[in-house]
């Protein structure tokens, strides 16, 4: 069987396919077959190629030595075939000169489909600003199912914002790998070298932990670290303050008649989170139609051969979907709370958080509120005991710790206080407790006769 390769072209330069014609005239039909394959050649080289002398051949082999190792196995595989026809001729055509182009082809393919899977990722860092961009749109959900609230919005973005300046100062970038516990470990004393609040660090951990578990729960990464109990920093119990009764008192009777109409607003919306117990986020938005007014009739027995009568007795509730857990509380009106929304027709006024925190400093302040006040705290490591007048320390979360501590002293059982807190166990609850040993002595010797 002869195999021969040739060229049949009009042009004189350029380049042309090679072509394979293939004969066998031993067999009956006799077989000749002429096949376009997909080499190519230089038209006018091929012809010197030729008709050229041996030396030249042989320099034209040399510079195309591809190009001839192909046609070689070519000629072998037609050789060896069984039966030929311009099938099979074709096939092996196929097998031998596109295997390369098969092979580019694939590996372009599979590049491809890599780089697409590449695209599909997300860093830690860009998922977590996706993530911060969803929170501001109003899309985000955390890994609970629930939208963050505005508190927890500023938290995640206090926390992406250190991030940033600890890559930049660490010449690091952070992506889902980075996130173990030797990471847990150098960003701890950055922070601390920093002169972060063991509060603050703890509080950054937990964000970290709960953006890898929304991605997690999204199948963006492997990354399980929030499962790791080690990887979070225990908080700690620093001072907090609250209000007693007399110094209530002294708030509501400071002269604020030549104080911005402002100062009056501060009061009474500062007075309404200690008598609902709510965070400011609910306090400061409670809105008319949250209010309800229940009028109930009981029957009073008379005395002394008086008649039976009817008394009325009218209660008020406030309901309260809390912002940041979503749960639903109803707070009784206690008289306080009641004469501050009869005076105000049950609308309240609403103020910008730090314009509350600026007034009520203040009013807390012309109350004589500056007793002296240590506040032991961890901050960058060091324990450290610092002193303030009291009116310093008052802003927009006492009211609610002041108001847990006082249902906590009038003997109100502590779930029963649960229940208009809203928080989840007395263990939380009992963080808001801020009465002081002398007084819970006090209250324990008026509830049980065993102290009397």
């Amino acid at each position: 069987m002869g195999v021969q390769y040739l060229i049949r072209t009009k042009k004189n330069k350029g380049l042309t396919n090679i072509i394979i014609r293939v004969r066998k005239t031993n067999v009956d039909p006799k077989v000749d077959i002429r096949l376009r394959t997909p080499l190519e050649t230089d038209i006018k080289d091929w012809r010197d190629y030729s008709t050229g002398t041996p030396k030249k051949r042989d320099n034209f082999k040399e510079r195309n030595k591809d190009l001839f190792s192909k046609l070689d196995a070519l000629k072998e595989a037609v050789n060896s075939l069984d039966v030929v026809n311009e099938e099979n001729v074709k096939s092996a055509i196929d097998s031998i000169v596109n295997a390369e182009a098969k092979e580019k082809l694939r590996r372009i393919e599979a590049e491809k489909k890599l780089q697409e899977e590449e695209s599909k990722k997300v860093s830690f860092m860009g998922y977590y600003k996706n993530f911060l961009d969803d929170i501001r749109s109003g899309i985000a959900v955390s890994h609970t199912g629930s939208k963050p609230a505005e508190r927890t919005r500023i938290n995640y973005q206090q926390c992406y914002n250190v991030l940033l300046r600890y890559q930049k100062d660490k010449g690091v970038s952070i992506d889902w790998d980075d996130l173990d516990m030797d990471f847990f470990d150098d960003f701890r004393n950055y922070l601390l070298d920093e002169g972060y609040s063991q509060n603050t660090i703890s509080k950054y951990f937990r964000v970290i932990k709960s953006v890898v578990h929304n991605a997690h729960k999204e199948k963006k990464t492997d990354n399980t670290i929030f499962l790791n109990p080690d990887f979070r920093v225990p908080e700690i119990d620093v001072d907090s303050i609250y209000l007693t009764r007399s110094e209530l008192d002294a708030i509501k009777k400071v002269d604020l008649s030549e104080k911005p109409t402002g100062y009056q607003d501060a009061r009474d919306i500062f007075l309404v989170g200690v008598w609902t117990a709510q965070r400011i986020s609910d306090y400061n938005n409670i809105k008319p139609e949250d209010i309800r007014t229940e009028i109930e009739k009981r029957i009073v027995e008379g005395e002394d051969g008086e008649e039976d009568r009817i008394e009325t007795v009218t209660k008020v509730y406030v309901d309260v979907l809390q912002k940041k857990t979503k749960k639903k509380v109803t707070i009784p009106a206690n008289a306080e709370l009641r004469e501050i929304l009869e005076r105000r027709n049950n609308i309240l006024p609403k103020l910008a958080d730090q314009v509350l925190n600026r007034y009520i400093k203040e009013i807390s302040r012309m109350a004589g509120l500056t007793e002296t006040v240590k506040i032991r705290s961890t901050k960058g490591g060091e324990k450290s005991v610092q002193q303030y007048e009291k009116w310093q320390l008052v802003h927009s979360h006492t009211a609610r710790r002041t108001g847990a501590t006082l249902m906590f002293l009038d003997g109100i059982d502590s779930l029963d206080i649960c229940s208009i807190t809203g928080h989840q166990s007395v263990k939380m609850l009992s963080k808001y407790i801020k009465a002081d040993e002398l007084e819970t002595a006090r209250k324990l010797a008026d509830k049980y006769d065993y102290f009397k």
